[in-house]
């Protein structure tokens, strides 16, 4: 399940960490909480790392900052 839920939230946004440029994102998950972190590298790419349960998954994908909180708050997720 808590797979299922990492995959889930890598596929919903867009992430990265590089530069200092980051967004940080929460919410309640079907009673687990749920953290993201995306940062911007730089190069038109970002990397997302989700904390579900004390466990990590980091992913890189295309996108923008916006573009995840975005599609973060649309989820239901609390950015700042």
């Amino acid at each position: 399940m808590k797979k299922l839920l990492f995959l889930s939230l890598i596929a919903i946004g867009f992430a990265s960490c590089g530069d200092d440029e980051c967004v940080k994102c929460s919410q309640n998950l079907l009673g687990l909480e749920v953290e993201t972190e995306a940062c911007d590298n730089g190069d038109g790419t970002l990397t997302i790392t989700a904390t579900v349960d004390g466990e990590t998954a980091t992913e890189t994908a295309t996108g923008t900052l916006d573009e995840f909180r975005t599609e973060s708050e649309a989820a239901g997720a609390n950015c700042d």
